[in-house]
């Protein structure tokens, strides 16, 4: 199964390539066990704390899964390990809430012209259904926190997330692109949560504003024209006022950001 012939780096370097290779040219599934350490060890003609090494790498890697007492496993193709790494370099360089919000602006006009052409109608009724299942959980996460006079919980942000990640999935699945949709969690897991200072609207005038956004780039897509439902997008983003970009700059990545005011409604543009 193995390519045995070790020759460059060291053992454990060499077994672990190996093994990755093996993975790589779909010889090796997601799921499955790999053998033993002790019949890699003979596979290999190598020591078992050699195999031991090479697990390792293949783990920091994110390609093997070790249960302790039940063995070694090839894990689902993830990003995680991506996500993380993304996230640290960005903060480590600076990088603002404002750095992602634009690079949404760019990124999302061209995926969503794609999907408006390549996505099945099986694809724009998921999608419609994962806009309001989002715009649900966010309806009762909002109202909850404002009956109560809170912020809202971990949890209610986590179920928010999720519900809004798995939009941003599909969104970028449309697109036909595997690149794009490796990239959507990666990229999405990089926006941060915003509130307001002033000009708090009740929950379900929040929703609705949401919902307006949802329904104009959506509608958009179903007319199937790529250019129409892009500029329906670039729309949709212009919205905040220099203050709130400005506050956004301020903000690193990942942490919370608190804008000055609120947003117009779709169709409302603000200058600067």
């Amino acid at each position: 199964m193995f390519n045995t012939s070790l020759q460059k780096r060291t053992l454990a370097q060499q077994v672990a390539d190996s093994i990755k290779q093996s993975v790589l040219r779909g010889e090796l599934s997601a799921g499955e066990a790999l053998p033993t350490e002790p019949e890699l060890a003979e596979q290999f003609a190598v020591s078992r704390a050699v195999v031991r090494d090479a697990v390792r790498l293949l783990s920091a890697l994110g390609l093997v899964d070790v249960r302790h007492g039940r063995g070694m496993y090839i894990t689902e193709p993830g990003t995680d390990a991506l996500s993380e790494a993304l996230f640290i370099a960005l903060r480590r360089r600076g990088a603002s809430v404002w750095d992602v919000e634009e690079l949404q602006q760019v990124l999302l006009p061209r995926i969503i012209a794609l999907a408006t052409e390549r996505a099945t109608d099986e694809e724009l009724n998921g999608l419609d259904v994962a806009a309001e299942r989002s715009l649900s959980v966010f309806r009762d996460a909002i109202a909850a926190s404002e009956e109560d006079g809170r912020e809202l919980s971990e949890l209610e942000t986590a179920r928010m997330a999720e519900a809004y990640g798995d939009f941003y999935q599909r969104l970028y699945a449309a697109s036909h692109n595997r690149v794009m949709e490796l990239l959507a969690q990666p990229i999405y897991r990089l926006l941060s949560l915003k509130s307001w200072e002033s000009g708090e609207e009740p929950a379900e005038a929040s929703v609705e504003r949401e919902r307006a956004v949802f329904r104009s780039v959506l509608d958009a897509m179903r007319t199937r024209d790529p250019e129409h439902a892009a500029a329906e997008t670039v729309r949709s983003f212009d919205l905040y006022t220099e203050s709130a970009r400005e506050a956004m700059r301020r903000t690193p990545i990942g942490d919370h950001a608190v804008l000055p005011e609120g947003l117009p409604w779709p169709g409302e543009r603000h200058g600067g």
